[in-house]
């Protein structure tokens, strides 16, 4: 596991100094936008097409976009290849297999998976695995230890926590959905979920990770949007596997 930038390139300790990211990892998909009008004189965007008598702009409709990178960086992961669960925490691992997270017993070629991720300044002495972080002062604990549950995926939510139904996200608050977004959840609540089985590894501004992924030409595009985003934050979060005897993917 490391993240890759388009500037430099860092990596950890079990990855190849050679080593490139292959696959960048998909963080968000942005659901895009439907045509749409802009009227400057009162301020509004309505779907659909500008009427003729109005002094007011077309908006353009944009493709949901597959969104890839975090404060310049692309997250690169490489998963266990070899490994089985067990059926309960204390039944042990067969010959050339190490206990990893309670039920997991983990090829001895490889290292376990990783439990949890925690960003500190590169002046704070730590005998813990370290990657490099996304700001040259900065660097990530890695830790994969048992008391959490493996990670096995990496991603964006914006807002707040995801929903616990994948296909939702969580709610706006004062000014609502940005009227042409292309997004049909009804929401989760208006700061969505908390689930247990999920923390925030950094954070930043909404505005700020569709500023780094999306084209100019697409920004200057969606009339409005900084008024309907600008109060939120966009979440880099680690999901966890609970039912880990049901798992199939775990990362390294």
């Amino acid at each position: 596991f490391f993240f890759s930038s388009r500037r430099r390139h860092t990596r950890c300790s079990g990855v190849s100094w050679a080593r490139r990211c292959v696959q960048e990892t998909v963080l968000y998909v942005w659901p895009g936008i439907r045509e749409g009008c802009y009227c400057q004189a009162d301020n509004k965007l309505i779907v659909g097409m500008c009427n003729i008598n109005q002094n007011c702009v077309m908006v353009r409709p944009e493709p949901p976009l597959v969104l890839y990178e975090w404060q310049n960086s692309v997250v690169c992961i490489q998963r266990n290849s070899n490994y089985y669960t067990t059926s309960s925490k204390t039944e042990n691992c067969k010959s050339g297999y190490q206990k990893c997270s309670d039920y997991y017993c983990v090829s001895s070629s490889e290292k376990c998976p990783i439990t949890f991720l925690q960003t500190i300044t590169n002046t704070t002495t730590t005998k813990e695995e370290t990657i490099n972080g996304f700001a040259p002062d900065q660097k990530i604990i890695i830790r994969r230890e048992g008391l959490y549950p493996p990670m096995v995926d990496i991603g964006v939510s914006v807002i707040n926590y995801p929903c616990f139904n994948p296909v939702q996200s969580p709610r706006r608050g004062f000014y609502g959905p940005y009227p042409l977004t292309r997004d049909t959840s009804l929401g989760c609540g208006e700061y969505g979920y908390a689930e247990f089985n999920t923390f925030i590894i950094r954070s930043q501004k909404e505005m700020e990770f569709y500023t780094d992924n999306l084209d100019a030409e697409v920004l200057n595009n969606l009339k409005l949007y900084s008024q309907y985003v600008g109060e939120y934050q966009a979440y880099l979060i680690s999901r966890q596997k609970l039912l880990l005897k049901y798992d199939n993917e775990v990362c390294r």
